[in-house]
């Protein structure tokens, strides 16, 4: 999963800005987003304002990507497929942020081999299809939706799935904008109420919305769409380790839990069983063998007798199971699941994650992890 940042240099100087690039590469950042759409009203004045910090990028191998549209090659007098003066400031991605006549974007690409165009994926058009009659390369193609200043107005989860999943059939990258929940943050608009791809992300944390990106599998790249994203946000993202598991549900312990339920539980990379339930959700291989030492048993512990289970509950099959003691069950259902005997809560996942994160690992052979 790629990182990225968003860069406005008309809203702060360059001195604080070049050190804020140096602090963010040992963060795994590699995509620069900016846009010169609001910034400048000429050439001169573009390559005074951006020219060194994208010169600070190329030296730190940080790919920089440029917001686009008509106006700015009319206020920069540079034709839209001339890419000359692009290669001099260091940009090899245009967004383009309006649609645009694939003739002449599959014209650019033809004659620029090492440059990129990212086409916005939060508008509905022709311009991907129209590339594809071209039979052009989607080597040099991206998606990149769009950020959402003003709240209610971003996209909703079943566009922002549908707009993704063309890009994906097409084997297209996507990135979308992660929205700091840190006041100070800077963005393109004096408009700031925080800057989400999607509405329903707007007031969750980043690690939280790093999670949902992961979970819907439909974005290759991650970008902050503010400028100056505090140390303490990129810790948190960084604190989900991709490679290890792309499927993370926060959960609370029960406060009674044993420690060899706690290590079934929080155990790397459960897998969800095919075979599925409507109102179970079934692990089957973290039973007892696959965890513990062969003569660990789990003893009876009492719930709230005759009560039904909310949904989102974790339960371990316990030694009255017989052979199924040690699988873990989540409940899928509120009112559908009684408390018997031969299970043992264990605690919930919370209601933002069985919300939201929970529907994409409700599949057959899912790996997901538990963590606190």
């Amino acid at each position: 999963m790629r990182k990225g940042i968003s860069l406005y240099p008309n809203k702060n100087n360059q001195k604080k800005i070049l050190e804020y690039l140096e602090t963010v590469k040992k963060h795994g950042v590699d995509i620069v987003f900016t846009s010169m759409l609001e910034s400048v009203s000429n050439r001169k004045e573009a390559e005074e304002l951006f020219l060194p910090i994208f010169k600070k990028c190329d030296d730190l191998n940080i790919e920089v990507m440029i917001d686009m549209a008509p106006d700015v090659y009319e206020k920069l007098k540079i034709k839209p497929t001339d890419s000359v003066f692009w290669k001099e400031m260091f940009v090899s991605m245009l967004r383009m942020d309006s649609n645009n006549d694939p003739h002449s974007l599959y014209t650019f690409l033809l004659q620029n081999k090492d440059m990129k165009i990212v086409l916005n994926a939060s508008n509905p058009s022709n311009e991907l299809k129209g590339l594809d009659d071209f039979n052009t390369s989607t080597d040099q193609l991206i998606g990149c939706h769009n950020f959402y200043p003003l709240l209610h107005t971003a996209l909703g989860e079943d566009f922002f799935l549908k707009q993704s999943i063309f890009f994906n059939k097409h084997r297209v990258p996507l990135y979308a904008f992660l929205s700091s929940q840190d006041k100070s943050q800077e963005g393109v608009f004096p408009e700031n109420d925080k800057l989400p791809t999607l509405e329903i992300l707007r007031n969750k944390s980043v690690g939280f919305q790093y999670r949902y990106f992961m979970a819907t599998n439909v974005v290759d790249g991650l970008l902050f769409s503010t400028q100056f994203v505090p140390e303490s946000e990129f810790a948190e993202v960084n604190s989900f380790d991709f490679h290890a598991c792309r499927n993370w549900l926060q959960i609370e312990l029960d406060k009674e839990i044993t420690r060899e339920e706690k290590k079934i539980v929080l155990a790397i990379n459960h897998t969800v069983r095919c075979d599925l339930s409507e109102n179970i959700l079934r692990i089957s291989e973290r039973r007892i063998s696959a965890s513990l030492d062969k003569d660990t048993v789990i003893k009876p512990r009492q719930y709230k007798k005759n009560s039904f289970l909310p949904a989102g509950s974790i339960l371990i099959m316990n030694s009255n199971c017989g052979r199924y003691m040690g699988e873990i069950q989540i409940v899928l259902q509120d009112g559908e699941i009684k408390w018997n005997s031969t299970m043992n809560y264990c605690g919930s996942i919370l209601d933002d994650d069985f919300q939201y994160i929970f529907k994409y690992i409700y599949m057959p052979w899912k790996l997901f992890t538990f963590f606190v």
